[in-house]
């Protein structure tokens, strides 16, 4: 029920186009966007990146393929059980997001928040270089009944060992 101001709707768009309505309808993929098999067609069934279930953590590509032989970006899930330490080493620099649960990353406190005021700062976005990734980041959940869920996303190229999709499914 919230209008979006028009400048916002067009920000993206050459400044010369901002009221060509055919140049604008045809910025949308309508076929995509109706598709009544998007899951079909789309869905990627989650794959582990190791079995390390039994030492309480999981993680798992939920992000992956290649589109036109290139890998645009990718993905992985973390999920750590309460009480549990484990060290996570990947091909390159990552953005972190807490999407449940607090913890750890190295000396960075991590914190899913529940809401978020004006003007308070959070804890639930982290940026790993390329350095720390490589030789290895430790995680940890401090909770004593959640587990500790983060996604960290990859930018072009980075994980040459993200599994090719095996069709949708």
């Amino acid at each position: 029920g919230r209008a979006v101001p028009r400048e916002l709707l067009v920000q993206d768009v050459p400044s010369g186009r901002h009221n060509d309505l055919d140049f604008l309808a045809e910025l949308v993929d309508f076929p995509a966007n109706t598709d009544p098999n998007f899951k079909a067609n789309h869905y990627l069934e989650p794959v582990p990146v190791s079995d390390s279930s039994s030492e309480g953590y999981l993680d798992r590509w939920v992000v992956y393929g290649r589109i036109d032989g290139r890998q645009k970006f990718s993905a992985k899930e973390l999920t750590i059980q309460p009480g549990v330490r484990c060290t996570i080493r990947d091909n390159g620099a990552y953005g972190l997001i807490v999407v449940q649960g607090h913890g750890r990353i190295g000396n960075f406190a991590l914190n899913c928040p529940a809401m978020i005021r004006f003007g308070e700062l959070t804890e639930d976005e982290v940026f790993v270089t390329h350095d720390a990734a490589v030789q290895g980041v430790a995680f940890e959940n401090l909770s004593e009944r959640e587990p500790l869920v983060t996604l960290r996303y990859f930018g072009p190229d980075v994980n040459p060992d993200a599994p090719e999709i095996r069709g949708a499914r």
